[in-house]
């Protein structure tokens, strides 16, 4: 399957992916005539850690599982779960232009249902999504990171 929007740049041989957190919209209900334009705020763009990124079949079903890696980008996805994991998880559901749809805790053992048009979920440890100021309306842009010797 072949991802769209932002997350088009993907790859199943992706590695790794850096993380551009954007705020949510100040304006996002205004009348585009009644807006004023934005001002851009170096401050309000975030860049959370580098994540490894989960582009194919058996990285999206093992998730976190065993892993040392305390963030996960999952595509596609729209549904996880928590079966054989041991610690809480946040995850954020993506649309196709990266913005966040929902954000859940998911406990262990348990599942999410499916979101209405997500196609990545970012999962993390608990407490990262506030520190790099993931919030439902924000925009996750995934900018994926070479691997060493790999062609450009």
């Amino acid at each position: 399957m072949a991802h769209r929007g932002v997350f088009a740049p993907l790859r199943a041989s992706t590695r790794i992916a850096r993380l551009r957190i954007e705020p949510p919209a100040a304006n996002a209900g205004a009348d585009a005539d009644d807006a004023p334009s934005p001002v851009p705020d170096p401050s309000s763009d975030r860049t959370a850690p580098e994540v490894p990124v989960a582009a194919n079949s058996l990285r999206r079903l093992r998730g976190l599982l065993l892993s040392r890696e305390t963030a996960l980008l999952i595509v596609p996805c729209s549904s996880v779960h928590g079966i054989g994991m041991t610690q809480p998880l946040e995850t954020a559901y993506l649309a196709e232009d990266g913005t966040v749809l929902r954000t859940a805790a998911l406990r262990p053992w348990h599942a999410h249902g499916l979101v209405r048009d997500s196609v990545a979920v970012l999962e993390a440890a608990p407490g990262s999504f506030e520190r790099w100021g993931i919030t439902v309306g924000a925009r996750v842009v995934p900018e994926p990171i070479p691997a060493l010797g790999a062609q450009a």
